[in-house]
C-alpha cells in the first residue's frame, strides 16, 4: 500500500513538472513602459528603451548586450509593410493599421531561418513623440516560425507602429541561454525520487 502511495506521488510529481513546463513556454511575454506595451508570443523575455540616434531602434550592440552571442545579432529582415526584402518576416495586421498607436496581428518567418540561427529576435519599433519607450525586443521561442503580436499606448503622444525586425543569432555564449527553471527541476528530481523508492521497496 505504501509502495501505491509513492508511485502515485511520483507520477502526480512529474505530470506537474511537464504541466509546468509547457505552460510557461507557451504564455506570452509582455512588456509594459511607461507609457507604451507591447506582447509577442511565443517568447521567452523581452526588453525596451528608448531611442538613441542613429538607430536601427535597437541596434545590434543593444541586442548583443542583452542577450549575448557567439558572433553578434544580424538583421534578417524588416517590414514597414507587412513584407521584408530578406523574405524571411511577413507580418499581417489583424487590427490597426501601420503608424497607428493601436495594432494587432499575426508574424510569420521563413523555417529555413532556423537552419542558420540558433536565436531569433522579434523587435518592435514606434514613433517617437516624447513617449517611453521607443522600441521593444523579445527573445521568441527557438524553432518557433509564427506567432501573434500586439502594440498600444497607454499615455502620452505619439508611438504609432513605424517597424517591426527580425534578428538571428547562433548559438549563445556564456551569458544568459535556455536555462531549465529550477522548479521545474525540482519537480522532476521529486518524482525520479518516488519511483527510486518505490523500486527499492519492490526488490526488499
Amino acid at each position: 500500500m505504501k509502495s501505491l502511495k509513492l508511485f502515485s506521488t511520483g507520477l502526480k510529481l512529474l505530470a506537474t513538472g511537464l504541466l509546468y513546463a509547457y505552460a510557461s513556454s507557451s504564455l506570452a511575454i509582455i512588456c509594459v513602459g511607461d507609457n507604451r506595451t507591447a506582447e509577442v508570443d511565443p517568447s521567452s523575455a523581452c526588453t525596451f528603451s528608448k531611442a538613441i540616434p542613429p538607430g536601427p531602434f535597437p541596434d545590434s550592440v543593444e541586442l548583443e548586450a542583452w542577450v549575448p552571442s557567439s558572433d553578434g545579432w544580424f538583421n534578417k529582415g524588416v517590414t514597414k509593410n507587412g513584407r521584408d526584402s530578406h523574405r524571411k518576416l511577413t507580418v499581417d495586421l489583424t487590427s490597426g493599421s501601420w503608424g497607428d498607436s493601436s495594432v494587432a496581428g499575426n508574424w510569420e518567418i521563413k523555417s529555413n531561418f532556423w537552419n542558420v540561427f540558433d536565436q531569433g529576435i522579434i523587435s518592435i519599433h514606434v514613433g517617437h513623440g516624447g513617449g517611453d519607450p521607443d522600441w521593444f525586443a523579445f527573445l521568441i521561442d527557438e524553432g518557433a516560425t509564427s506567432g501573434m503580436f500586439s502594440y498600444g499606448i497607454d499615455s502620452g503622444r505619439g508611438g504609432g507602429l513605424s517597424n517591426i525586425r527580425l534578428w538571428g543569432a547562433r548559438e549563445p555564449t556564456s551569458g544568459r541561454g535556455d536555462v531549465p527553471e529550477p522548479s521545474v527541476i525540482l519537480l522532476f528530481g521529486a518524482g525520479l525520487i518516488g519511483f527510486g523508492l518505490v523500486r527499492r521497496k519492490v526488490k526488499a
